[in-house]
């Protein structure tokens, strides 16, 4: 179904131009990583916050889920989820919280 039949107004779809020979930014492991990936290799984190997102399932991602199960806030979740993980993840390879919308 598409997104407007189930009520859309709208779609987000930066991951799927990340896998793309364009995105000069995006760590080659990374890409094939989001391409070889199915929704089960994904996980949905942040929701707590109110700011859900979607990414590769990993230790890190699930350390986030664990201490969101816990309860804990924003002030307990920053170290994980702040900008830097990401950036670090997709540019150089070792991703740890990298986004992973479906890449397909």
């Amino acid at each position: 179904m598409s997104p407007p039949v189930l009520g859309a107004e709208g779609v987000e779809m930066g991951t799927r131009f990340i896998a793309t020979k364009e995105c000069v930014h995006a760590h080659e492991r990374y890409k094939q990583a989001l391409v070889e990936s199915a929704e089960t290799d994904t996980v949905v984190i942040k929701r707590s916050l109110g700011a859900p997102g979607r990414v590769l399932r990993n230790a890190w991602t699930e350390k986030i889920l664990e201490l969101e199960r816990q309860g804990v806030g924003y002030e307990e979740l920053k170290d994980y989820i702040i900008g830097r993980p990401t950036a670090h993840s997709s540019m150089k390879g070792a991703w740890t919280r990298a986004t992973a919308g479906r890449a397909r």
